[in-house]
């Protein structure tokens, strides 16, 4: 019996990819010049490697669909039985396999990431697609799609399950991105008549509300929290929202008859009037806890709406993730886990499989998700490593086994990629931080992952490295060495210790509210108050030493003598001390 040998072959580049990018990402993955890389990203076919096993093949396949190709594998020979002797063996026809058939999606990129905003649509019954577009329920008659900005494509569940990503913490970035993209820009507009004389548009009576947030975005304000926390204590009663269309946002109090009513008939025509692009016929309602609700009969169709409604939907705060677009999106490699942290696949050392399986996962989730930052090597020969993160505006010093560095070839100033995890402040900063000026006060832990002892995915890392800047290196450098130099305990920098803060490891994470002062430590006001005591000291010695010159030999004269010995050892002492603030510096 003879195997079927298969060929990977390139069919040029996936959209969103420039040319330059992947020959550099390709050249990277193959380790050969960029000369030789460019024919593999061509419009025209090219064939990368031939006589490959179905499983090596769609590995190579893998491989060049990150860096942003689009390939194909074809079978060359298929599995024939050996001829008999009196049978002549005809020559195998080359079946070929229909371009992207074992084509992976693409993750998103960090473009993309912090670009996807979430848009409101009326509910479409599903279809079966074998990729179909990534949805969210929402309240009512709606839905809701993930857009990027940049093409206006829909994000799919192959692409989605490609970036590690859920539906859930999908839909958490996308109103972040949303909130950041249209909070400065909102307007807040009030219908009302014209009193006779006076043409400006807040003259006589108001009636209800609208927003302006430009680029058909005012309808997707419906899914802002903060907005209706903010126009919430502005009108009478609970909240009233009409969405008829993108472009309409209408809102009042429901204690204003008068403004509902009116509000009800212009939703209603503006409905009527929109045609294919028409949004919601109901009208909703949000409480102080984000909840929408349909309001009952309160529909803008006539008659009112035959399909099944959903009847309430939770709001998402609009948090920010630690920097989502400089996420490292980067997949774990078991086998490198194994000889960094071989206890994770030692089962006896467990006595749950579920809780080491939880581990994996974490740690895969965190390589993928984590913010991508520098990290370099600071002492080589202890293989200790500085992980900036610039949350907090400082380093996590991360120590490994010697004999690593060794085989990685560290040295002062390699660098390294950290994907960065973070961790409330509610219990207080972890006792081995020093937060920077920098600080943005949200986190009181970091979890740093060295990327490149995790991942065999070597493109993303060069990728992710040239993206960080000059600046940021040096800057973690110089941290680095501040805090080898003021003796900073370093953390275990495999994954299971790295989350711990130094020195209580095992013990859960000990917080504070404050940095403390480490013992030793010398700041500008305690030199001041040495140096004062010194002078205190210094003047005392001179009075005795006075004293001691005009008193003739007696009890006087030692006590004076031992005042000389004792104030010039204190202010000698209070000398050093001072002097320790200009060392350390």
């Amino acid at each position: 019996m003879r195997s079927a040998t298969f060929r990977v072959m390139t069919r040029g580049l996936q959209p969103g990819y420039s040319a330059e990018m992947v020959v550099d990402l390709v050249a990277a993955l193959f380790k050969c010049s960029k000369e030789k890389a460019a024919p593999l990203v061509g419009s025209k076919p090219a064939t990368v490697k031939r006589g490959l096993s179905h499983e090596a093949a769609k590995k190579y396949a893998q491989s060049l669909e990150r860096c942003g190709c689009l390939c194909s594998v074809e079978e060359e020979t298929p599995a024939t039985a050996a001829p008999a002797d009196h049978v002549a063996q005809a020559a195998p026809a080359t079946v070929v396999a229909p371009p992207g058939r074992y084509t992976l999606a693409a993750p998103l990129s960090p473009q993309q990431l912090a670009s996807i905003t979430p848009v409101l649509r009326r509910v479409v019954r599903p279809t079966l697609e074998a990729d179909p577009v990534v949805v969210q329920p929402f309240a009512g008659d709606l839905e809701i799609l993930f857009l990027t900005q940049d093409d206006s494509l829909p994000v799919r569940h192959k692409t989605l399950q490609a970036s590690m990503l859920t539906v859930e913490k999908l839909y958490a970035l996308a109103v972040a991105n949303l909130y950041e993209r249209l909070h400065a820009r909102l307007v807040f507009r009030q219908m009302a008549t014209e009193e006779e004389g006076r043409p400006d548009s807040l003259s006589g009576a108001r009636f209800f509300s609208f927003i302006e947030a430009g680029d058909a975005r005012e309808a997707s304000c419906l899914l802002l929290w903060p907005v209706w926390q903010a126009v919430a204590e502005q009108v009478r009663g609970p909240l009233r929202i009409a969405v008829p269309n993108a472009q309409t946002c209408l809102f009042c109090g429901a204690d204003d008859e008068i403004a509902v009513a009116m509000m009800s008939d212009i939703a209603g025509e503006t409905w009527e009037e929109s045609g294919p692009g028409a949004l919601s016929g109901l009208m909703f309602s949000v409480d102080a806890n984000g909840q929408v609700t349909v309001v009952e009969d309160a529909h803008l169709q006539r008659p009112a709406p035959a399909m099944p409604l959903t009847p309430s939907a939770q709001l998402v705060a609009p948090v920010p993730h630690a920097q989502a677009g400089t996420a490292a999106l980067l997949t774990l490699s078991e086998e490198r886990l194994h000889r960094l942290q071989p206890v994770l696949f030692d089962l006896a050392q467990w006595s749950a499989d579920a809780d080491r399986t939880a581990w994996l996962a974490s740690i895969g989730h965190a390589l993928a998700r984590g913010e991508s930052r520098a990290a370099v090597v600071v002492d080589a020969a202890h293989a200790i490593v500085a992980s900036y993160t610039d949350e907090l505006d400082c380093v996590i010093l991360l120590r490994f086994d010697a004999a690593m560095g060794l085989v990685h070839g560290w040295q002062n100033g390699t660098r390294l990629l950290s994907a960065n995890s973070y961790s409330s402040r509610d219990r207080g900063i972890s006792a081995d931080l020093r937060p920077g000026p920098g600080d943005t006060g949200r986190w009181g832990n970091v979890w740093p992952l060295i990327a490149d002892l995790l991942t065999d995915d070597h493109a993303g890392l060069a990728e992710r490295k040239r993206a960080i800047s000059e600046a940021e290196w040096e800057l973690a450098w110089q941290m680095g060495r501040r805090a080898l130099a003021d003796r900073a305990a370093a953390r275990d920098g495999r994954p299971m210790g790295s989350r711990q803060p130094a020195n209580v490891q095992g013990q859960g994470e000990s917080a504070r509210k404050h940095p403390r002062r480490r013992r030793g430590d010398v700041t500008l006001r305690h030199c001041l108050r040495y140096l004062a005591v010194f002078g205190v000291c210094a003047a005392a010695v001179w009075g005795a030493v006075q004293s001691a010159a005009e008193t003739p030999a007696g009890a006087l004269f030692y006590v004076a003598c031992v005042g000389i010995v004792l104030f010039s050892a204190l202010g000698l002492g209070c000398l050093w001390r001072a002097t320790g603030y200009f060392r350390a510096r």
